[in-house]
């Protein structure tokens, strides 16, 4: 399925919604914009710019920026977040990736075992060819490509924003974390302050600091990972 062919769909399905909520269409880009008491609010698609696969279909992102000035558009100034990160732990998140698994399980890829599968550092398997589903619930966060091989597929997602956009839109905007997203933002402020650190003693103190208050299992284990990998035990070094 072409992409254009996506856009298109999405175009004539949202466009009403999101006008009645006060946005209009971004010039020569397949999104949104909307003038907020936040600022400007963007909101667009993005297909895999390699194309559509046989096997495997293709598969689309949606991103959101909020920005003073919206002449900063697509660029790094504001906040830019694709819905991967910033609805984690949200519910929207996991009936997002439930919704994915339910395509990826149909694709003929899927259907055929034709997807190469390698462990992660971590244990976690990842797909060297194709995709493979989410492991469920999904509560945190990461880059997920919503996958299609259809128009079929393609309206799913459809009906899928239909329901949850504008809310999805207000947990951007209001920047509203659940648990899991707030451990997130500790996790990144002691990596952060590693990070502008500038001794090994003080980057390890600071880490071991972060263990020591953090309650998270998800993100203990995160920085586990990161001090286990400074000792050399793995590739990450604190230098």
């Amino acid at each position: 399925m072409l992409a254009k062919n996506v856009y298109k769909a999405f175009k004539l399905a949202l466009s009403p919604l999101l006008t009645a909520h006060g946005y209009t269409r971004i010039k020569g880009e397949q999104g949104w914009t909307k003038l907020t008491d936040n600022g400007h609010l963007f909101v667009w698609l993005q297909c895999n710019k390699w194309g559509w696969d046989e096997h495997w279909g293709s598969s689309f992102i949606m991103e959101f920026q909020l920005i003073d000035n919206p002449e900063h558009f697509l660029s790094m100034h504001g906040r830019r977040e694709r819905m991967g990160f910033f609805l984690e732990g949200h519910p929207e998140f996991e009936a997002m990736a439930h919704l994915n698994n339910t395509i990826i399980h149909q694709l003929p890829g899927t259907l055929r075992h034709m997807a190469v599968v390698e462990a992660l550092d971590n244990g976690e398997p990842f797909a060297m060819v194709g995709v493979i589903p989410t492991k469920e619930p999904a509560i945190y966060g990461f880059d997920l490509g919503l996958q299609y091989y259809s128009l079929k597929d393609v309206e799913l997602w459809i009906a899928f924003f239909q329901q949850h956009l504008l809310r999805i839109i207000e947990i951007f905007e209001k920047d509203i974390k659940s648990e899991a997203g707030l451990a997130r933002a500790r996790y990144n402020k002691a990596i952060g302050q590693m990070q502008n650190s500038h001794s090994r003693d003080e980057k390890f103190s600071i880490l071991e600091a972060y263990l020591a208050d953090e309650q998270d299992a998800h993100y203990r284990q995160c920085m586990q990972n990161v001090i286990a990998f400074a000792k050399g035990e793995g590739a990450y070094r604190l230098s």
